[in-house]
């Protein structure tokens, strides 16, 4: 199966992040991960592989990830 990343959020399905593919987080309801929390920014980050490990990049939210 090759290296992934698994991601567990409450009683939500899991997401799966293997190398290659992007999960994006924020309010707006097409991210993978749509967040309600009002200090998140609509597009706030995602997670990608860089290099060998999965890394979170912040989409320039105003509070920061």
């Amino acid at each position: 199966m090759g290296p992934y990343l698994l991601l567990q959020i409450g009683d939500r399905p899991d997401f799966l992040v293997h190398p290659g593919n992007k999960i994006t987080f924020g309010r707006h309801g097409k991210n993978d991960i749509p967040l309600s929390d009002t200090t998140v920014s609509r597009v706030h980050a995602f997670i990608c592989w860089y290099e060998e490990f999965p890394k979170i990049f912040d989409c320039s939210s105003m509070s920061g990830t």
